[in-house]
């Protein structure tokens, strides 16, 4: 008996590997695509990695972008801040030191001429005396520095003679400015200052320049009036302090 068999073929969809041409890649056949070729090697040598190199290599050299160019190479940004820094600190110590120094010199050089013109308002002869240097304060007026001063009252008999015909005139001497340090090592000082006084029943007002040495005291602290030199810059029209010493001669004559 004869066994009738069907053989049933079910088309199974294949594809072909064929070499692409000049490549050795395999193309699907029938696929309607074909592989993207190979590139080539290059033949020349890999110049970026030697460039990259030679960037790091200077960069290296070449420090923190902070720094400056010098003909000694180049400069760190923060040394140079730490440099100007110490520089600034170091002469803000040195003014802050010369200042405190002046401020003591003219804070003694005012006290002695504070001391010296309380004295002379009190009419105290004493008190003059001891606002003064023992043995060399002097007293004097003028009209002119460049002449002779037309009057001088050295320590002793003289200064207490001419202190007591002043008071007795019922003068005052009022500061009129600030002092003004104008000596090195032997303080001296000048001040505007103002004389008032009463000669032949006339009130006679002087404005003009004291100027003041002043010399360590001999005994205890601060500082003591070795000169006082009275300069009015005028020639006086008016009564002078010389009408004063000269008043009993004038009246008398």
């Amino acid at each position: 008996m004869d066994d009738e068999r069907h053989l049933e073929v079910t088309a199974v969809p294949a594809s072909a590997l064929v070499a692409a041409p000049e490549s050795g890649r395999a193309t699907a056949a029938g696929s309607g695509r074909t592989a993207p070729a190979a590139r080539p090697e290059p033949d020349q040598p890999e110049e970026r990695d030697d460039r990259d190199e030679r960037e790091q290599l200077d960069e290296l050299d070449s420090g923190p972008e902070t720094g400056w160019s010098t003909r000694f190479g180049r400069i760190n940004g923060l040394k140079v801040a730490l440099a100007l820094t110490v520089a600034v600190a170091l002469a803000l110590a040195g003014a802050l030191y010369l200042t405190q120094r002046q401020s003591d010199d003219e804070r003694d050089i005012t006290a002695a001429i504070e001391r010296y013109t309380a004295a002379w308002n009190a009419h105290d002869v004493a008190a003059v005396r001891d606002a003064m240097d023992p043995g060399t304060g002097t007293f004097a007026a003028s009209d002119n520095l460049t002449h002779e001063p037309m009057l001088v009252a050295p320590w002793g008999p003289e200064l207490d003679r001419t202190l007591t015909a002043l008071f007795g005139a019922d003068v005052t001497l009022e500061t009129r400015g600030r002092v003004m340090i104008t000596g090195g090592a032997t303080p001296r000082a000048s001040v505007v200052q103002r004389f008032s006084y009463t000669v032949y029943g006339l009130r006679v007002v002087e404005d003009g320049v004291s100027l003041y040495t002043l010399t360590p005291a001999q005994r205890g602290r601060g500082l003591k009036v070795e000169q006082h030199v009275w300069w009015r810059p005028r020639v006086p029209a008016s009564p002078s302090m010389l009408w004063i010493l000269d008043a009993p001669t004038r009246n008398g004559g």
